[in-house]
């Protein structure tokens, strides 16, 4: 498992900055896209 950040988001694809190294990757994001703050929240009940 590797550590890092989103820096950037498109319709398709995010780019992560991997800690440590700085290397950058680009990801594709279909599955984020939608997912809202309520839905995580309803997730994360008891």
């Amino acid at each position: 498992m590797r550590r890092g950040k989103i820096i950037a988001m498109r319709d398709t694809q995010a780019t992560v900055l991997e800690q440590g190294t700085k290397r950058t990757w680009k990801l594709p994001c279909l599955a984020m896209q939608g997912y809202t703050e309520v839905e995580r929240r309803t997730e994360q009940a008891p």
